[in-house]
């Protein structure tokens, strides 16, 4: 990517030149993809692409579903961006261009491939157990244990919830399974204290 000029000289000797500027155009930005897992947010998410050779900074181009075209949403001479006040769990799209600052303007390449994210989700509620019902006392190889039934408030918009238990006087919740129902059984051996402990997830 760069300017040149080229010029042609007659080889007859009467000293006739002529002069043109030639521009080559920087390559459309490749590899975009999101920096890291944790950089993409309810209202944001930042992302990057390889650096092009020669060029001297990047034009970014965010989809508007309302205008049905990309629309600049910034310039950056860096190889990465964050788009921000966005929606939680939407799809957005976007373009990516390297161009090229010249004594006749600024040149711009083709556009990169289109690269499509969505945003995270809004944060869940948290779980209220309505029941945790002691049922049947079972005897097996390894000890007695009880089946309990536990159930909890839906939260809006989970896709499914889960279920960890901790025996008390111990440190750390040991997940005991997940389900996508509001209810669910468990078996706690017999002469412990158990927590229980609901996690939604989407």
């Amino acid at each position: 990517a760069g300017q040149a000029t080229i010029t042609a000289t007659a080889k007859d000797g009467s000293g006739v030149t002529a002069s043109c500027i030639v521009t080559a155009l920087p390559s459309a930005p490749e590899r975009l993809e999101c920096t890291s897992d944790s950089d993409i947010k309810a209202t944001s998410f930042e992302f990057e692409w390889n650096e092009v050779p020669g060029a001297t900074g990047y034009n970014i181009y965010l989809y508007n579903s309302k205008k049905k075209d990309y629309i600049l949403y910034k310039t950056t001479s860096d190889t990465f961006c964050k788009i921000s006040k966005l929606k939680a769990e939407t799809a957005y799209k976007v373009q990516v261009t390297a161009f090229l600052d010249t004594s006749s303007g600024r040149m711009e390449s083709i556009r990169s491939e289109t690269f499509k994210q969505y945003t995270a989700p809004k944060a869940l509620g948290k779980t209220k157990i309505k029941s945790l019902k002691k049922g049947a006392r079972i005897n097996t190889v390894q000890g007695t244990v009880y089946k309990y039934t536990v159930s909890w408030k839906k939260i809006k918009g989970a896709t499914g919830y889960y279920v960890y238990g901790q025996i008390k006087g111990q440190t750390g919740l040991r997940q005991m399974g997940h389900t996508k129902k509001t209810k669910t059984t468990i078996y706690a051996g017999y002469g412990y204290k158990y927590y229980v402990v609901i996690v939604p997830y989407r």
